[in-house]
């Protein structure tokens, strides 16, 4: 069952869900045959982000529930040893990735989790598998912490950033919402007005606990720091004591 706020859309054997204002949009789309992804990138006004995959900046089409300026459109692609072998395929069992993400993203959400808004998501057969897209709204004038820290945009001193970062993880153990794989990509900072805050993005393999849950503690911070000393040695850069000490400085701070 969807959540109240989204209504199931399909069209071509393909499914979907839109929040409620963004219905007719994706209904649209589907019709046409196309996918969100490749609409996505014949956009006036698309930019392409860096990542894994192309992921596509669009004006947003219609309001969404934070009521951001752009929306970001991405193909779900598969990392690690199958990456080369199953690419953009995922096996049809279970619940498909967009479900998946968007009841993670609801929920973390729900409990204090500063990520982005799911606005739809799209399932296309390919029997065996599928492929799926997903469109979440895009956090105003996002920047990842790799940018952040690493590289031609990279902050002379990326402390207080870091320590952003190390207080989203603690806000994450806190609400016992555990993401299997929260690298320096996956924190992305927004600006609204003066105020910086820390957003996590890419829930669909996340793992929403009980409450009552032992607190994930750990696990996350490790996977942070690991993707941080690659960054640094990838780019010659690596943090400083200072920066280490913000980050788990953060990591002690409730949110």
């Amino acid at each position: 069952m969807l959540h109240e706020a989204y209504v199931p859309r399909s069209s071509n054997d393909v499914e979907g869900f839109a929040w409620g204002t963004a219905a007719a949009w994706l209904e649209s789309i589907l019709r046409e045959g196309r996918g969100l992804h490749e609409w996505a990138a014949s956009q006036e006004g698309a930019h392409q982000l860096p990542g894994r995959g192309p992921v596509y900046t669009i004006p947003a089409p219609v309001s969404g529930p934070d009521d951001c300026a752009r929306w970001a459109v991405r193909r779900y692609r598969r990392g690690g040893a199958l990456a080369s072998l199953l690419g953009d395929r995922y096996l049809r069992t279970g619940e498909s990735r967009p479900l998946r993400e968007l009841r993670a993203s609801l929920e973390a959400r729900r409990r204090g989790v500063r990520t982005p808004a799911v606005i739809a998501g799209a399932v296309y057969p390919a029997w065996p598998f599928y492929r799926a897209d997903l469109v979440t709204e895009l956090v105003p004038n996002a920047r990842s912490l790799a940018r952040a820290t690493f590289g031609r945009e990279a902050l002379a001193d990326a402390s207080e950033p870091l320590r952003q970062a190390g207080r989203l993880v603690r806000s994450l153990e806190d609400t016992r919402v555990l993401h299997a794989d929260l690298n320096a990509g996956n924190v992305v900072f927004g600006e609204a007005g003066e105020e910086v805050t820390a957003h996590v993005i890419d829930l669909d393999r996340c793992r929403v606990l009980p409450r009552g849950a032992r607190r994930p503690h750990g696990s996350m911070r490790r996977r942070l720091e690991r993707s941080l000393r690659k960054l640094g040695k990838l780019h010659s850069r690596p943090l400083s004591e200072a920066e280490w000490m913000a980050l788990r400085t953060g990591f002690d701070e409730s949110a």
